[in-house]
């Protein structure tokens, strides 16, 4: 640093450390960002390897028609991690499988984004059962899964509209995936 402002008398000292600070965080900024990913790559495996609070959660809707409102169901549950059913009609349910924290942000956001234009009173959803497991890590979640996606079951409808499902059906098709006794629960049988 002398040497520099020998060299150089105009340079003030300040200036001088200035420029050095600067050139350092230059310099150091790879190595940073190595050690950085190195800490989150290490952070995110512990994370896989740590117990995971799962769960399996069954909701009744009065009602659900909407295609739209169907539609998101289906189609954002796979980027949430989640597998499982939805039985739209008069009455409705969904089935809903992944980890505490995936479920309840996939609610939230079906909810308050894709229902967001619905009027509150017709987003009745309620959870009627929930099976909570934890599994030692997110890879031995699908070991637990009883369901590979999520999927929406349609069977013959009924009533003046079309909007009754067979619930006998759905029964069947419960009983047949060993969640017989979900129905029970949803229905209130």
């Amino acid at each position: 640093m002398d040497q520099l402002l020998n060299d150089d008398p105009t340079i003030e000292a300040t200036a001088l450390v200035s420029m050095l600070v600067e050139e350092s965080r230059h310099l150091a900024e790879p190595f940073v960002q190595a050690w950085l990913a190195k800490r989150d790559q290490a952070s995110a495996k512990d994370k896989a390897q740590q117990p995971v609070p799962c769960i399996r959660e069954w909701l009744w809707f009065p009602m659900i028609y909407t295609r739209e409102k169907r539609g998101d169901i289906v189609d954002w549950a796979p980027r949430y991690g989640i597998t499982g059913f939805l039985f739209a009609g008069k009455p409705g349910c969904l089935c809903l499988e992944g980890t505490e924290k995936n479920v309840a942000s996939f609610i939230n956001d079906i909810k308050t984004i894709s229902w967001a234009n619905i009027p509150a009173g017709h987003k009745k959803i309620s959870t009627k059962w929930q099976q909570r497991f934890t599994c030692e890590s997110l890879a031995e979640l699908d070991s637990h899964r009883l369901f590979s996606n999520m999927q929406e079951l349609i069977f013959e409808a009924s009533g003046k509209f079309k909007n009754h499902n067979d619930l006998a059906m759905l029964k069947k098709w419960m009983i047949e995936r060993h969640v017989g006794d979900a129905f029970t629960y949803l229905f209130d049988y």
